[in-house]
């Protein structure tokens, strides 16, 4: 990303990598994510209603806010320091 990223909705990352780069950019998802390729958080700032998918997630130390009820059902979770809200 080479910025901060607000999606009115859904977002699929069918394959592949997303990355909040090195810069921390912050990912606001306003419905589900669904991660079937690599979502990189970096330390930043992610919020989403719910994480599910077949792929990985890498956390870092990345704050990730999730809507009340929402969980995170991946594949692969790696994490530093992360913090989950939720």
């Amino acid at each position: 990303m080479v910025d901060a990223l607000t999606v009115a909705g859904a977002l699929t990352i069918t394959s592949g990598e997303l990355d909040t780069s090195g810069s921390n950019y912050a990912l606001t998802v306003t419905g589900a994510t669904v991660v079937n390729g690599t979502l990189t958080c970096n330390a930043s700032a992610v919020a989403t209603t719910n994480l599910s998918g077949s792929g990985t997630l890498e956390c870092d130390t990345a704050t990730i806010t999730l809507a009340a009820g929402g969980d995170i059902q991946v594949t692969t979770i790696n994490m530093d320091a992360a913090t989950i809200l939720g």
